[in-house]
């Protein structure tokens, strides 16, 4: 599998790039709330629709030269973007992007003579076939809304859109003056 992020080459193919990460591992954790419906008892699990990408992986590199692998451990920091657009590709083609993606750390693990072991790890949103962010999940309280009242004197309420599509006023909180 080859990794960039943004125009970054993490693990180009090559061997001083990095032909291939090792060591891959790959978490989602899609996003729930608990909530407790109005006029219920029991909690229930609100799917939020969305999904944070965690991953870290090792990229061996084989530098032409000791003093070559030596200037790749201090430039590193300085060349690799904090955060971008992951890219991940695998051997067949297939490609993923992991958007909004951060560098949460990378390390060398080990170094022998020219050729150096890197771990790194990545955080970002959910996996997907476009490189461009995807919209935020269209919103599941469609029926329930704040409204400001800048009064005097200012205040809050919470409404709800009933079967009829008419907005009612369940609760309203107006600040003391």
């Amino acid at each position: 599998m080859l990794v960039e992020i943004g125009s970054y080459d993490i693990c180009d193919g090559t061997l001083s790039g990095g032909v291939a990460v090792s060591d891959l591992r790959l978490n989602i954790e899609r996003g729930f709330d608990i909530v407790i419906p109005v006029g219920e008892v029991s909690p229930v699990l609100l799917d939020r629709l969305t999904s944070k990408s965690d991953i870290t992986f090792t990229v061996k590199r084989a530098h032409g030269s000791l003093s070559a692998s030596e200037d790749f451990l201090l430039e590193l920091e300085e060349n690799l973007p904090r955060s971008g657009n992951v890219k991940l590709t695998t051997t067949n083609g297939t490609i993923r992007y992991i958007p909004n993606g951060f560098v949460v750390s990378h390390n060398l693990s080990q170094q022998i003579g020219s050729t150096t072991f890197h771990n790194y790890h990545i955080i970002g949103g959910p996996t997907s076939i476009d490189p461009v962010a995807p919209p935020p999940p269209p919103s599941v309280f469609t029926n329930v809304r704040w409204v400001y009242d800048p009064g005097p004197p200012s205040g809050l309420s919470l409404q709800i859109k009933n079967s009829s599509d008419v907005w009612e006023t369940i609760f309203t909180y107006h600040a003391s003056t």
